[in-house]
């Protein structure tokens, strides 16, 4: 967590000193929390604002409990209570995934005053525990959203032709230029 959050100051131009004399983010037990997926973004409507997903991914065996809900909640804090990571303008979610919680799990993610799936939620941070089949649906809602709004169905033919037009010099000699060789519907035959 230490490297990852050293290169997240760097990004926000802060002065960093990554040659190992930047203090360690530790939990409050004294580990260090090793996130898997760490991503942040600049926000383009409003002016500074700075977004950050830390996500923790249990195996598909792996039933989310109070021991996995503990983990993101100590990555939490651990960010959280250090100074150089909470910021007026800055917003951190904290994400765990798995296929399958326990009853423990489920009732924690299911709290009167909190959107579904939130353990915890204040102005700079939240944290949230989803399921695989959640993030597939929901990643499938946007993509059917942005389908109908711009009126575009992306097919096979116009995926191939924008990369001649784009990417020709990448692409290998079957696909670089005439027709595509995948085949067609129509095929000559009566």
């Amino acid at each position: 967590m230490t490297k990852v959050l050293a290169k997240y100051l760097h990004f926000l131009g802060e002065d960093v000193e990554l040659a190992g004399h930047t203090r360690p983010v530790l939990r409050h037990d004294g580990t260090n929390p090793i996130p898997d997926l760490v991503f942040t973004r600049t926000c383009e409507i409003a002016q500074d604002r700075v977004e950050n997903i830390v996500v923790e991914l249990k195996r598909p065996s792996q039933v989310i409990g109070a021991d996995e809900l503990m983990q993101i909640e100590k990555y939490a804090l651990a960010v959280m209570r250090d100074e150089r990571f909470n910021k007026r303008n800055v917003s951190w979610d904290f994400w765990i995934i798995g296929n399958s919680l326990d009853e423990f799990a489920e009732s924690r993610r299911n709290q009167t005053g909190l959107p579904f799936g939130y353990i915890q939620r204040t102005d700079r941070h939240r944290v949230r525990v989803r399921t695989w089949s959640e993030v597939i649906n929901d990643a499938r809602h946007r993509l059917k959203f942005v389908e109908r709004s711009l009126d575009y169905r992306a097919n096979h033919d116009d995926g191939v032709e924008y990369l001649r037009s784009k990417h020709a010099q990448f692409l290998p000699p079957s696909l670089s230029d005439g027709p595509d060789p995948s085949p067609s519907s129509e095929d000559g035959q009566d």
